[in-house]
């Protein structure tokens, strides 16, 4: 849209700008959230039919997109140099085309995202592509143990010589071999 950098498109159509954040969100285009915010009436947003609002609270929620770094690299790379936060995969499942991660980790102060990063490997390859979970708390100094669950598509990871993918998931950083959660993901 003209005039917008990052904004957060609502069920009925509204468009919310974030109003002075600290740090730039990095999640991807399509990544459904549940916001709480403020409207800060006496300030325009710039952006063609937005509105300026201080947001409160972010949750991901959905089955987000998933981050291909052979395709999204220019604009993820220059960020690939933010040190991810500490975190706990606890869970996974799939659900249909859905990859459910049940997630742990300390803060409570400020807004948590967590991406995944793809990286196919050759179609040769017993595993098919390397999945890469990253976590950012922004800076949150806060100590409460916060459990959730991220969930991503995995569709664009469907081959179309088979009806499933081996995967690997790793925490981005911790890539040990002995850390890696091997997934197997069915498809029709």
């Amino acid at each position: 849209m003209p005039g917008c950098d990052l904004f957060f498109e609502l069920d009925d159509g509204t468009i919310i700008v974030p109003y002075k954040l600290d740090y730039p969100l990095m999640m991807p285009d399509g990544q459904e959230v549940e916001i709480s915010y403020t409207v800060m009436e006496d300030i325009e947003s710039g952006c063609a039919g937005g509105v300026m609002a201080r947001i409160n609270e972010l949750r991901q929620v959905g089955c987000g997109p998933i981050i291909n770094l052979g395709i999204d690299y220019a604009y993820y790379g220059e960020r690939l140099d933010i040190v991810p936060d500490d975190f706990e995969i606890d869970q996974v499942e799939m659900v249909y085309d859905c990859l459910k991660l049940a997630v742990s980790y300390s803060g409570g102060c400020e807004i948590h995202e967590f991406l995944l990063y793809v990286e196919p490997l050759p179609a040769f390859d017993e595993i098919h592509a390397a999945l890469s979970l990253a976590h950012y708390g922004h800076g949150d100094v806060c100590s409460k143990i916060i459990r959730d669950t991220v969930s991503f598509d995995l569709t664009p990871l469907q081959r179309n010589s088979a009806n499933y993918s081996r995967l690997s998931l790793s925490k981005s950083n911790n890539r040990a071999e002995n850390s890696m959660i091997y997934i197997d993901y069915y498809y029709k």
